[in-house]
């Protein structure tokens, strides 16, 4: 049975990433996440103020959203 989102043709809301899950994903310190973050926000032409999502990472860290998901221990559906 389709839920009231799909029934409605809206997407799923985006998952962003935070400085600590780049900190988890990367291992290394807050200062390093940070610019990391922000890298891949000037990568991908995003406003200072806007957050970056799971996939936009992944395309900046030139690897799969699986992979990204993997090294958090995130399963797709629970995203």
């Amino acid at each position: 049975m389709k839920s009231n989102k799909e029934k409605k043709g809206l997407k799923p809301a985006p998952l962003f990433i935070s400085m600590e899950r780049v900190r988890e994903v990367m291992q290394c310190g807050m200062t390093k996440a940070y610019k990391l973050l922000k890298e891949a926000r000037d990568f991908k032409d995003i406003t200072k103020r806007k957050h970056v999502t799971f996939e936009e990472f992944a395309e900046f860290m030139e690897i799969s959203v699986e992979q990204l998901y993997s090294r958090l221990n995130i399963t797709k559906d629970a995203a």
